[in-house]
């Protein structure tokens, strides 16, 4: 039986065949976080947002490179990032 906490339907009662919001089913039936450090929305595996001190670029989180900032964004049209909010 899958165990895993983030299985949402297991095919023969071994192997997930959906996972949670933000997980992938992999080849050993397990389910993997599909990006690391992002808030995902509903049963989305899309990117639209980041965990505290990280931004976005093209679907991916990434680690602000401001120290102490909370709320990092990145500016595609300066390809730079700025801090919202500090800690």
């Amino acid at each position: 039986v899958n165990s895993s906490k983030n299985c949402m339907l297991c095919l023969d009662g071994s192997v997930c065949q959906t996972c949670a919001a933000g997980f992938l089913p992999q080849s050993g039936g397990a389910c993997t976080r599909a990006n690391p450090n992002c808030v995902y929305k509903g049963n989305s595996t899309d990117c639209d947002k980041c965990e505290s001190g990280y931004y976005l670029n093209k679907s991916v989180c990434y680690p602000c490179p401001i120290s102490n900032c909370d709320d990092c964004f990145y500016q595609k049209t300066l390809d730079a990032t700025e801090c919202l909010s500090c800690v």
